[in-house]
């Protein structure tokens, strides 16, 4: 059909002429073809299939990707959050009815802005049988992986997405958890699990999930309960993730390393972290920047954010605080 067209007349001009070859390699129907897409910046919006190709790799890369709801929009998005749900009660007969509403909050989703440069040599843009498209593609989603998973994990909140290790708070309601004893260093014991399991509340334990680094399985592979038995239950089969309390376990390279007083496990549904992708994704070929090296640069820039929206449906564990 035409949109199909269109996309292809699209997608053909960008990595075909544009990307490879530059602007004067640019015929007037590719001119044409690309108007639609013209960045501000001076480069072009990737074609659909390359974002979203793009996007489902990352899925699949980042365990917090994977498990949040992910939603696309054109502008920030305002999430209305129930702070207080409000309470039913029991009436005398023709009793008046309580007027207990629920108080909300909100979250506002925004789009930080994020990429870097991807350098390709003259030589391989000039082979014919060069895939442009997955070379770049590949490079782009490691490192975007690499920094989304850091920044959905424990980022800030300033200018990137605030992470599920770094929310004390949703809507001014705090997140709570628990906290370990006072240790020299860094320990957890089988009842500080048991107590962090309970930490949350029963209704988002049945799709709730643990998120921890990679020392902090290391630490908790090796703990055992009164009879000897370790508390870690391996996958029942290849792909599957290992659980702890019955409960799948994953492993966030963005997740804070155990320490002192840090909080080096969340547990919950996450489900209610929420990331925004703005529509857009943009891509800028860069003739000059790098010609002495015998390079072309290709500058990508997304945006996108990271938000919990309900403070009780996670929780924390942290260790105790240095003795």
């Amino acid at each position: 059909d035409e949109h199909f067209s269109r996309r292809q007349a699209y997608g053909d001009a960008f990595f075909g002429t544009y990307m490879r070859g530059g602007r004067n390699a640019m015929a007037r129907e590719h001119f044409n073809a690309l108007e639609e897409g013209v960045d501000s910046e001076g480069g072009y919006i990737v074609p659909e299939e390359f974002e979203t190709q793009l996007i489902e790799i990352l899925q699949e890369m980042d365990p917090i990707r994977m498990l949040a709801t992910t939603v696309t929009t054109r502008s920030d998005r305002n999430i209305p959050v129930e702070v207080d749900d409000g309470d039913f009660a029991y009436i005398d007969e023709e009793g008046a009815y309580g007027e207990d509403d629920p108080a909300f909050g909100r979250v506002v989703l925004s789009a930080f802005k994020s990429g870097g440069i991807i350098k390709v040599s003259e030589e391989l843009l000039q082979d014919a049988f060069f895939d442009l498209p997955t070379y770049l593609r590949g490079l782009a989603s490691r490192r975007y992986n690499r920094l989304e998973e850091t920044n959905f994990a424990a980022g800030n909140g300033s200018a990137k997405p605030l992470g599920l290790f770094s929310t004390t708070a949703v809507a001014g309601t705090s997140v709570t958890g628990f906290q370990g004893g006072v240790s020299a260093s860094a320990v957890i014991t089988s009842d500080d699990l048991i107590e962090t399991f309970h930490s949350l509340a029963r209704s988002y334990r049945q799709n709730s999930s643990w998120l921890m680094s990679d020392a902090m399985v290391k630490m908790i592979r090796k703990l055992k309960d009164s009879e000897g038995n370790y508390l870690w239950q391996p996958g029942l089969s290849a792909g599957q993730p290992d659980r702890l309390l019955n409960r799948p376990v994953y492993v966030s390279e963005g997740a804070v390393a155990p320490a002192p007083a840090a909080k080096s496990i969340i547990l919950g549904d996450i489900s209610y972290y929420m990331i925004s992708d703005r529509l857009g994704m943009t891509a800028q070929r860069l003739n000059e920047l790098y010609a002495a090296n015998g390079q072309i640069g290709f500058k990508f820039t997304k945006r996108n954010d990271g938000r919990l929206v309900d403070p009780a449906a996670i929780t924390y564990f942290q260790h105790g605080a240095a003795s």
